[in-house]
C-alpha cells in the first residue's frame, strides 16, 4: 500500500506537476492553501506534509504549527525558493520540521528524502502501537514485549542513521557539483545559439560541462568521468580543476596541449594515494575563435553537421588518466562555415537501453536523429532529443549520466 502525503502550494501548476512526479510512489493529496490542507487532514491518514513557505493568507510554517497541534507525529518538509535563515530557524525550533528544501528541487533527491520521512513516521507509529501493547500486556508477556521493543529501536536507529548519511551525502555532493558547473548566464556570454542536455543518472554526476574564455577564444568541453553519482562527481571535481589549471595557470589554449597538461595533473593528483587509482575522464574539448575551430578528444568525438552530412572527427583512443603507451593528444583544426552545427557528447545517450527490444540506442540512431532536426532551433533540438530519450528509455532505468552540447555557428 502506497504511503499518503499532502502537498500544499498556492500555484495550481506546481500542484499538478508535483502530483504527476510522485503519484506512482505515493498517494498524493494536494491543496492550494493551508486552510484546504487542514480540511484534508481531517479526512485522510497523512504521514507527511510537503508545503511551500510563502503563500497568501497562511504561510507554510503557520499551517504546520496548526496541523501539528492536532497531528504531532506527522513529518513535514518546507519548500522555498528564498534563502531565509530566520525562517529555517523558526521551522526547526517551533514546528520541528523534518527537512528544509530549496525550490526548484531535484525530483530524485526530494523523492528519497520523502521516502525516508515516511519510513520514520511509519516506524514511530508502529513504535507507539507496540508501546501501547506493552502497557496492556501482563507480566507473563514482558520478555517478549521487551525483545520486540529492542528490535524496533534498532530498526529506528538504523533508518535514522541511513537518513542522516543519505541527506548529508546528497547535500554535499550537490554543492560540489553545482560549484563546478558554469551557470547559464556565463555560457550565454560566450555561445549565442546552443543547447546543453545534461541529465545525471543520480542526483549528482560524473559527467560535466565546462566553458572558459581566453581573450577572443572560447573553450568548451563535455567531460565524462569514471562512474556516476557521488563517486563520479568527486572525480569530476579533480578533472574540472585540472582543466582550469591548464588554461588559467599554464595559459594554454590549444586543445591537444590542454588535454596533455590536464592528464599530467590528474595522474599527479591520483598518484598521491597509497592505493593505485585507475579513475579518469573521457572528454571532447573545443576552442572557437571567429571562423576557426580546434578540437581534441579523449575517446569522445566531434561531429560537425554541414549541408546535411555529418563530418566526424575521431578522438584519441586514450583517457585522461593512467593508460599504457601514452602519447600526446591530437589537435584538429577546421574552418567553420555559416550554418555549421557541432556536437560533443558523452556516451550515456547512445548507450541507453530501451525501445521495443530493450537494446542500446547506438550512435547510428543518434546520427539520424541529429540530421532529422537540423531545420530546428537549438532550443527545439534540445527538447526533441530529450523527448526521444524518454520514449526510448521507457520504464528501463537510466544507464549512465548524459551530457550533450550542441552549438550552431
Amino acid at each position: 500500500m502506497k504511503p499518503s502525503l499532502l502537498y500544499i502550494d498556492d500555484e495550481e501548476e506546481n500542484l499538478r506537476v508535483f502530483k504527476s512526479l510522485y503519484r506512482k510512489e505515493f498517494n498524493v493529496f494536494t491543496g492550494s492553501s493551508g486552510f484546504k490542507g487542514l480540511e484534508i487532514l481531517e479526512k485522510e491518514d497523512i504521514g507527511l506534509i510537503v508545503t511551500d513557505q510563502r503563500m497568501p493568507g497562511m504561510t507554510g510554517i503557520e499551517f504546520l504549527r496548526m496541523a501539528k497541534m492536532k497531528y504531532p507525529k506527522i513529518k513535514s518538509i518546507i519548500l522555498t525558493a528564498y534563502s531565509d535563515f530566520e525562517i529555517l530557524k523558526e521551522a526547526i525550533n517551533t514546528v520541528g520540521v523534518y527537512c528544509f528544501h530549496n525550490k526548484p528541487f531535484e525530483p530524485e533527491s526530494l523523492e528519497q528524502i520523502m521516502h525516508n520521512a515516511v519510513s520514520l513516521y511509519q516506524l514511530e507509529t508502529e513504535k507507539d502501537i507496540v508501546d501501547k501493547e506493552i502497557r496492556e500486556l501482563n507480566q507473563n508477556l514482558e520478555l517478549k514485549v521487551n525483545e520486540r521493543t529492542e528490535e524496533l529501536h534498532k530498526q529506528y536507529e538504523i533508518i535514522k542513521k541511513q537518513n542522516d548519511e543519505i541527506t548529508d551525502s546528497i547535500v554535499y555532493a550537490k554543492r560540489i557539483q553545482k560549484a563546478i558547473l558554469p551557470p547559464n548566464r556565463i555560457i550565454k556570454e560566450y555561445l549565442k545559439e546552443y543547447f546543453i542536455f545534461y541529465k545525471p543518472k543520480d542526483v549528482v554526476a560524473g559527467d560535466f560541462y565546462w566553458i572558459e574564455g581566453k581573450g577572443n577564444k572560447v573553450l568548451f568541453a563535455s567531460g565524462d568521468c569514471t562512474g556516476h553519482g557521488v563517486p563520479g562527481a568527486l572525480v569530476s571535481v579533480i578533472c574540472n580543476n585540472a582543466l582550469n589549471r591548464s588554461v588559467r595557470e599554464y595559459g594554454l589554449t590549444n586543445p591537444g596541449k590542454i588535454l596533455d597538461k590536464t592528464r599530467e595533473i590528474v595522474i599527479q593528483e591520483f598518484g598521491k594515494s597509497d592505493e593505485e587509482v585507475q579513475d579518469g575522464m573521457d572528454i571532447a574539448l573545443c576552442c572557437w575563435e571567429g571562423n576557426n575551430l580546434q578540437y581534441a578528444g579523449a575517446n569522445n568525438p566531434l561531429w560537425i553537421i554541414r549541408n546535411g552530412e555529418i563530418i566526424e572527427t575521431k578522438a584519441d583512443k586514450q583517457p585522461i588518466g593512467k593508460f599504457d603507451n601514452l602519447h600526446p593528444y591530437t589537435t584538429h583544426s577546421f574552418e567553420l562555415l555559416k550554418g555549421d552545427s557541432i556536437y560533443i557528447f558523452s556516451d550515456g545517450y547512445v548507450d541507453q537501453f530501451g525501445g521495443p527490444k530493450g537494446k542500446k540506442f547506438k550512435a547510428n540512431a543518434f546520427r539520424k536523429l541529429l540530421l532529422s532536426i537540423q531545420n530546428k532551433s537549438m532550443d527545439e533540438q534540445n527538447l526533441i532529443i530529450q523527448d526521444v530519450f524518454e520514449k526510448w528509455k521507457g520504464e528501463i532505468e537510466q544507464l549512465d549520466d548524459i551530457c550533450i552540447i550542441g552549438v550552431k555557428f
